[in-house]
């Protein structure tokens, strides 16, 4: 089975090379991710590392568990103390544990999550 996940571009013309950025949600086994894709700031070193997440940090809007939260009833982490994941080269995302996601569940707030990146910009990204 393939797990849920949905992204969206920034870019206008989807046969070009990725330019900007990319957002989206994933559930991977019993995390809920949310996720952003740089390939401008693609790279192994910790510098670009350090850079992507930098950048990522410009989307806090977008990187919100407000909705999962809420829906699920998990205690909120603070902000301050998020700490990126990351699938070199270009990859990185926030993720909460939620082991008894129901299929309504991924299915609500999935589409939640998918009409904020639909809905003109990706929220955060002035």
């Amino acid at each position: 089975m393939t797990e849920p996940k949905v992204f969206q571009t920034s870019q206008q013309n989807p046969t070009e090379p990725p330019k900007g950025y990319s957002a989206g949600w994933q559930l991977q086994g019993d995390r809920w991710r949310l996720a952003m894709i740089f390939p401008s700031l693609a790279g192994r070193t910790p510098e670009m590392r350090k850079a992507r997440e930098m950048r990522a940090r410009d989307f806090r809007a977008w990187l919100d568990f407000g909705p999962l939260e809420r829906r699920l009833g998990l205690k909120p982490i603070p902000w301050e103390s998020e700490r990126f994941n990351r699938f070199d080269p270009d990859f990185v995302y926030l993720s909460r544990v939620v082991p008894s996601i129901s299929i309504a569940d991924v299915i609500d707030l999935g589409v939640e999550y998918a009409r904020q990146l639909t809905v003109g910009e990706i929220p955060g990204g002035g």
